[in-house]
């Protein structure tokens, strides 16, 4: 059973299929090949809901088993691999029941857009809406799908009021995916309902990723109802001669009717709750891309260059962490404590030892960071030491460090082979000895013969 479960992993499902046929001789070992049998099925389906050229259906009474299982085991993965199989064969009606269920019993991406996908299908576009503005959280791994969720509500924004959490994520993921015709949704949708400082916010963003004549047109009038008169003449200027049309449509515009609504989040808004959220992803690259936008703005701030200073250092680039460190610093308090703790770390990655051990001299840490910091001063010495042969150095970092936190593997390696060096062959027999004796691998066994021959051929 254990072999026949890994191998549905790796091998056709016929191939399977056609083993359990052959050992399914006595009634006793089909029950016992049934547990077997349900995950081959599970890979059945699983493979024609991946593959693109399949579109002819699976026979109706193969589905039947998994069918009646989750009706005496209801499992949420069964319920979903059902709900994408109907989608596929073009049953929206039918997915949407199993989704429905899956969500039930456990909610998540995958069966959030299932359900949305089909009611969208059934066009119950309405349905379809809700189910991404109530799975929000789970939907904001796709920033993508989220997006175009949620854009139908804004198009459309006298179907209903949408609420200030939904801007909030639909700016979030346009600003994510850097998507300008998003970007013109939100902006016409600001302005509609007279928000023209976010609309002519939104508009410019549009423009700065991909320029089009509607989107220059709703720059403009953004600025005239807020009458700026030389940040008009100047866009006037600059896309004129690009588009003629628009500029004698924009004169005789009417005003917008500016319908209650929900308030838009400005780019500099949205991209400060982002920057953030892509740090705590680890999307370092996206957060850079966010604190640069805002640098472009003038709209830094402390905490901004600290994570700035993180995401840098996430990517390696030591010298523009240690910028955006410094930066932090200027702040005080927990800023600069943070700050130079980070700068400390920077600097140690960068083999810059004494440097570090200077920022940790200048600005006092707490316990746990100054010992972390220390640790790795002593590391770092201790290494540098025994590279340059220097053997005595090296085992006395490594003591410093040991009074510290536990010494591991490779650094008492590297302390038999300090005294192995230093012609104390007892003490490297000692530390390779109890090496092995714990790990038996094979660079303490080697230690530990050249040690026990020095030994053996003195006696």
């Amino acid at each position: 059973m254990t072999t026949l479960q890994k191998a549905i992993r790796d091998f056709p499902a016929s191939e399977v299929q056609a083993v359990i046929s052959k050992l399914s001789v006595t009634p006793a070992m089909q029950a016992d090949l049934q547990p077997v049998a349900f995950d081959l099925l599970r890979k059945t389906v699983a493979d024609f809901n991946a593959d693109e050229k399949r579109t002819e259906p699976l026979a109706d009474a193969d589905l039947e088993p998994l069918k009646l299982a989750t009706q005496t085991k209801p499992d949420a993965s069964d319920m979903g691999l059902l709900g994408w199989y109907y989608l596929k064969i073009k049953q929206p009606s039918v997915s949407a029941q199993w989704f429905k269920k899956a969500l039930e019993l456990k909610p998540d991406a995958s069966n959030a857009k299932g359900l949305y996908l089909s009611l969208a299908a059934q066009n119950l576009e309405e349905e379809a809406y809700q189910v991404a503005a109530t799975h929000l959280k789970d939907l904001t791994g796709d920033p993508e799908f989220l997006m175009n969720a949620l854009s139908l509500r804004f198009a459309k924004p006298d179907t209903a009021t949408i609420d200030e959490k939904i801007v909030a994520s639909y700016s979030t993921t346009i600003l994510q995916t850097l998507n300008a015709d998003h970007a013109e949704i939100l902006a016409w949708y600001a302005y509609n309902s007279k928000q023209y400082e976010a609309a002519a916010a939104w508009f410019g963003k549009s423009i700065d990723w991909k320029v089009a004549p509607a989107r220059v047109k709703g720059l403009a009038l953004s600025m005239m109802r807020l009458s700026q008169k030389q940040e008009f003449a100047a866009l006037q200027e600059k896309y004129g001669d690009l588009y003629p049309e628009i500029w004698t449509e924009i004169k005789v515009a009417p005003a917008p009717k500016g319908k209650k609504a929900a308030a838009v989040i400005k780019p500099r808004g949205a991209i400060q709750a982002n920057y953030f959220r892509n740090f705590q992803a680890k999307r370092y690259s996206a957060c850079i891309s966010d604190l640069s936008d805002l640098r472009a703005r003038g709209q830094m701030t402390s905490n901004a260059s600290l994570i700035g200073g993180w995401c840098y250092l996430g990517l390696s680039r030591l010298s523009e962490a240690r910028a955006s460190f410094a930066e932090a610093m200027t702040a005080g308090g927990q800023a600069q404590a943070d700050a130079a703790y980070g700068t400390a770390l920077t600097l140690l990655r960068g083999k810059l030892t004494d440097d570090a051990e200077a920022i940790l001299r200048a600005y006092p840490m707490t316990t746990e960071r100054d010992r972390e910091v220390r640790a790795e001063i002593y590391v770092q010495r201790a290494r540098s030491a025994f590279d340059q042969g220097q053997y005595q150095n090296t085992l006395d970092a490594l003591n410093t460090r040991a009074t510290l936190v536990a010494e591991p593997t490779d650094l008492s390696q590297l302390r038999g082979w300090s005294y192995y060096h230093l012609g104390n062959r007892g003490m490297a027999k000692q530390v390779f000895q109890r090496l092995n004796d714990h790990l038996n691998d094979t660079a303490s066994r080697r230690g530990l013969v050249e040690a026990s021959r020095v030994e053996g051929a003195r006696q």
